[in-house]
């Protein structure tokens, strides 16, 4: 069984090196006390280092959150300068035009393409299809269509 080590208020801020103010703050946020101005060294040493675990944790995570920042700012920084940085607008607009070219093209298929099935074999058709859908695809993936960034 464990001693139970008693000390007054004085011991605690001498001891632990902090002021009246703060041993009050303790006493508001937990830390009991045996009697008026008499506390429990076991307890007042795991309230504290609860208190400094939950701070530790959060000021090192704080610190990995900020040096993930600084590291990623860094990295766009170096794409930047390298002309490898593309700009949320300017990728949206080119996607957009690019969806824009193929629902066009497909949308364009049965008018361009009755005229020219009219009376088609099975196989012609299939063939003009194909073609026509690859001419669309490949209109997609044209560096010359698309513009550059």
């Amino acid at each position: 069984m464990e001693t139970q080590v008693v000390l007054s208020s004085l011991q605690v801020i001498r001891g632990f090196g902090i002021s009246r103010e703060q041993l009050r703050r303790w006493r508001e946020r937990g830390l009991s006390q045996i009697d008026k101005g008499k506390w429990d060294l076991s307890e007042i040493v795991k309230f504290r280092d609860g208190l400094l675990g939950k701070a530790g944790d959060t000021l090192r995570e704080a610190r990995v959150r900020r040096e993930t920042a600084n590291a990623e700012k860094a990295e766009l920084s170096v794409s930047e300068k390298k002309g490898t940085l593309i700009q949320r607008g300017q990728a949206l607009q080119w996607l957009c035009s690019h969806i824009a070219m193929a629902k066009n093209g497909f949308q364009g298929l049965p008018a361009r393409l009755a005229p020219v099935l009219f009376q088609k074999e099975e196989a012609e058709i299939r063939e003009a299809l194909r073609l026509e859908i690859h001419r669309i695809l490949q209109n997609l993936s044209t560096p010359a269509r698309s513009k550059k960034f």
